[in-house]
């Protein structure tokens, strides 16, 4: 009887951790973390229509830029958040103005 109960928690408290995972990132987004002078991830592979999210949790202020003037976040201090549907497949660069040696990529496909 113990054993079973002690089963169920265990199947419980999984269920639960895999809720708490999917309700941080809405379906069809990608997030990105700016964190310690740079994008983490700095690569990411998406499906057309993904919306990615770059959330600014470093104390220096940022930007996301496309290399191609295809979206600006402007300068993002931290708590700040900045979205961007990628829609058509391709690769997008991007890089912080401020700190130029911050690069990253989203790989539509």
């Amino acid at each position: 009887m113990l054993r079973s109960v002690l089963l169920v928690l265990v199947a419980l408290l999984l269920v639960a951790g895999l809720l708490a995972a999917c309700v941080g990132t809405p379906a069809g987004e990608v997030q990105i973390v700016i964190e310690n002078s740079s994008f983490a991830p700095n690569r990411v592979k998406v499906a057309p229509g993904t919306t990615v999210r770059w959330v600014q949790r470093d104390a220096l202020a940022h930007t996301v830029t496309s290399d191609k003037g295809l979206f600006d976040s402007g300068q993002m201090a931290k708590g700040a958040t900045f979205t961007h549907e990628f829609t058509d497949p391709g690769s997008y660069g991007y890089i912080c103005t401020n700190h130029q040696f911050m690069r990253g990529a989203i790989i539509v496909e």
